[in-house]
């Protein structure tokens, strides 16, 4: 009796199975991050995690690298290249880490996917450490091949960031200011067009 209960039951359960020996369907693969960042563990992994950010299209990373007042961080604040600021007074008065964050995703929307985003800098930055301070001199070149008229697509000067660690230790920027370098358009000239 036990034996035929036994059958009875498997019968049961197979009846219940959708081909049970076909192949599952194929599932999408996972998705990967689209993101090169590295913990800032360096000042100098500041700028390649910047570099890196325009190569990923990532607004999230890019504001990673700046100070964040409110996790208890130094407040952030760009100085803006004299020049440009003279040109757009009102522009960068109280600048912010959401303004830093608003314009790097107006420059990626105008981008479109298959053209040139990019940031480089020098090969010889200028770093001096002392404590849990930092500070960084170093020539830019951002390419951005946008679809917006009359707005530069080069821009080329000297970034000189001041950096600190965060709370997990690693290296930000509180402070950045712009340095026009001959008849070059700044990267402040391109945050105030966007």
């Amino acid at each position: 009796m036990m034996r035929y209960s036994l059958i009875i039951g498997m019968v049961l359960l197979l009846a219940g199975c959708d081909s049970i020996f076909s192949t599952r369907p194929v599932q999408p693969p996972e998705r990967i991050s689209n993101s090169r960042w590295e913990p800032a563990t360096t000042p100098e992994q500041v700028l390649t995690n910047m570099e890196n950010t325009f190569l990923d299209r990532n607004p999230d990373n890019y504001v990673r690298s700046l100070s964040d007042s409110t996790a208890g961080e130094r407040p952030f604040r760009f100085i803006p290249d004299a020049e440009s600021d003279l040109v757009t007074p009102q522009t960068f008065k109280g600048w912010s880490v959401a303004d830093e964050r608003r314009v790097f995703q107006e420059m990626t929307s105008s981008v479109p996917g298959d053209s040139l985003f990019q940031l480089a800098y020098g090969d010889n930055p200028e770093v001096i450490v002392t404590g849990d301070t930092a500070w960084i001199d170093v020539d830019y070149t951002l390419r951005i091949h946008h679809t917006k008229s009359a707005i530069p697509r080069r821009a080329q000067g000297q970034a000189r960031f001041s950096l600190c660690r965060n709370s997990q230790r690693n290296w930000v920027i509180y402070e950045w200011m712009d340095v026009r370098q001959d008849k070059y358009a700044t990267w402040s000239d391109l945050k105030a067009a966007f």
